[in-house]
């Protein structure tokens, strides 16, 4: 069974307001302190959802990660298949 609705809102929420802080300060500056302050949540839970803001980031980049893995996968699979119809198109006598 999936995570509940509000964990995953809470966290798109935390994500969300830590990349819009980092537009703006250096990640040694960023302090949870902050970021609660910005989501607008309690420091309880922060920490339900993420050990500390390294634990953030790199759950943050593991995410882009694998979303990277299936855009470039459906695009070599796209272009895999591209490829087979113009070689058929090619090799075939009308």
């Amino acid at each position: 069974m999936g995570e509940d609705l509000r964990t995953i809102k809470t966290q798109q929420n935390i994500q969300s307001h830590f990349l819009k802080l980092l537009e703006t300060y250096n990640f040694k500056d960023i302090t949870i302190k902050s970021l609660i302050n910005e989501c607008k949540i309690n420091r309880s839970t922060f920490y339900r959802n993420y050990e500390d803001k390294y634990d953030l980031i790199y759950k943050i980049t593991e995410e882009l990660i694998t979303k990277f893995k299936k855009i470039s996968m459906l695009n070599l699979s796209f272009l895999i298949s591209k490829k087979r119809m113009t070689l058929s198109h090619i090799l075939s006598p009308y």
